[in-house]
């Protein structure tokens, strides 16, 4: 397995796209719901000296992780979660939403939404 890193947009800004093929390929990438935010503000922004909003998330994008890696799940979501009497492993799993148990574990769809009462966690 390979090794965990959660990231955010500066750290895919500061790579290049060699540099993120190696990332992609050596890491589990974990995509913090913060990311989603600051793209879709980033296409909201008006055009600055480095291009069109358009070109700039075009960049990022081009940079994503597409072979590993899974969304975690907001922290808001666990916190509700556990309170209502779910558990929310803390052992270095990926919290993600979603998922539907089955005998050996949590299976997860792959255009899932967000459910809190299913929340459930990756294994590493």
């Amino acid at each position: 397995m390979d090794p965990i890193a959660l990231f955010d947009k500066s750290f895919l800004q500061g790579i290049s796209v060699d540099e993120a093929v190696w990332f992609d390929r050596f890491f589990l990438a974990v995509v913090c719901p913060v990311f989603y935010v600051e793209m879709l503000a980033d296409l909201a922004k008006e055009p600055s000296k480095r291009g069109p909003a358009e070109v700039i998330v075009k960049g990022i994008a081009n940079k994503f992780p597409e072979m590993g890696g899974s969304p975690c799940s907001s922290h808001i979501d666990m916190a509700i979660a556990n309170l209502l009497g779910h558990s929310v492993p803390m052992d270095g799993r990926i919290p993600r939403a979603g998922g539907r148990p089955v005998k050996k574990g949590t299976v997860f769809e792959q255009t899932g939404g967000r459910s809190i009462p299913a929340l459930a966690s990756e294994p590493v």
